[in-house]
């Protein structure tokens, strides 16, 4: 009993210590054990060591997860450039230097937040780790497969584009901002659901949204407390007005087109990562 009692004291101080470090540090071992351990038990997670081919000395390591990463795009963007390429003498320290002048990608970003860099790997993304750097890089390399863009079967018309929406959020919002090509589109993100950590996009046109509906609907989003939002449905069931009434006050669609004539019209669409369905409100 006294043995079952010591560990479970060793992982709860093990924990506490996980959550007690907020942000990296200089120390190289102490940031890869801090991912090592809240990543501990899950065998998708892949921490790869390797260094520069000249400064061997200064040590790199890359975390993300297999299947969310296409593998190739970080071993051409990130680790090869690094390895092959002639560093500077004397960088130690300075993450800027990779960042600006060795790796290769548009979408790479420093990070000292550990909570933040945790959820960027979660997302599919790939983080850099230095010797004698307090900062990370995010670094996108995401490389899952999705379904192509079809037409909704729900929504099928005769004349008209032939587009619906999928799951992948930035293909819907991409497909939004095409019909929609002006910078009166607003797009505000946030995330939603304590464990599933889902990005929702509430897209509107400024110059013709009703603020104080836009400002009502932010407030009931940020007022969600729930373990898991999986589908646009359960966003609906939190923020409409009368659960019980007959008649709908949330509208949805699966379709772009659909959606930017809702917004002209000056209504809010709320899009969901993972979901081809996307809702509009007011309904009326």
């Amino acid at each position: 009993m006294n043995e079952i009692k010591e560990k479970k004291a060793e992982q709860n101080f093990k924990n506490e210590n996980i959550n007690l470090q907020k942000e990296l540090n200089k120390s190289f071992e102490d940031n890869v054990s801090l991912f090592k351990d809240i990543f501990q038990g899950d065998d998708s997670v892949t921490v790869r060591f390797f260094a520069n081919h000249e400064q061997g000395v200064i040590r790199f390591c890359i975390i993300y997860i297999d299947g969310m990463v296409d593998v190739e795009t970080a071993n051409r963007n990130i680790l090869q450039p690094i390895i092959l390429s002639t560093l500077p003498k004397n960088f130690e320290g300075n993450i800027d230097v990779i960042l600006e002048q060795v790796i290769l990608s548009n979408h790479a970003e420093k990070i000292c937040d550990v909570d933040e860099l945790v959820i960027r790997i979660i997302r599919g993304e790939s983080v850099l780790l230095m010797e004698q750097c307090n900062e990370g890089l995010a670094i996108c390399t995401k490389g899952w497969k999705s379904r192509s863009i079809t037409e909704p079967e729900n929504e099928k018309v005769q004349r008209g584009p032939r587009e619906g929406f999928v799951e992948p959020i930035l293909v819907n919002l991409s497909m939004i901002r095409r019909i929609l090509p002006t910078t009166n589109l607003k797009i505000k993100n946030i995330i939603i659901g304590v464990q599933t950590k889902t990005n929702i996009s509430i897209c509107y046109l400024d110059d013709i949204v009703n603020k104080q509906i836009l400002n009502e609907l932010l407030d009931r989003l940020n007022k969600i407390d729930y373990d898991g939002i999986l589908a646009s449905g359960y966003i609906a069931e939190f923020i409409q007005d009368s659960p019980y009434s007959l008649f709908d006050t949330i509208g949805s669609t699966e379709r772009p087109d659909a959606a930017a004539a809702q917004m002209l019209e000056g209504h809010i669409v709320v899009v969901l990562d993972g979901s081809p369905t996307a809702l509009t409100l007011p309904f009326l």
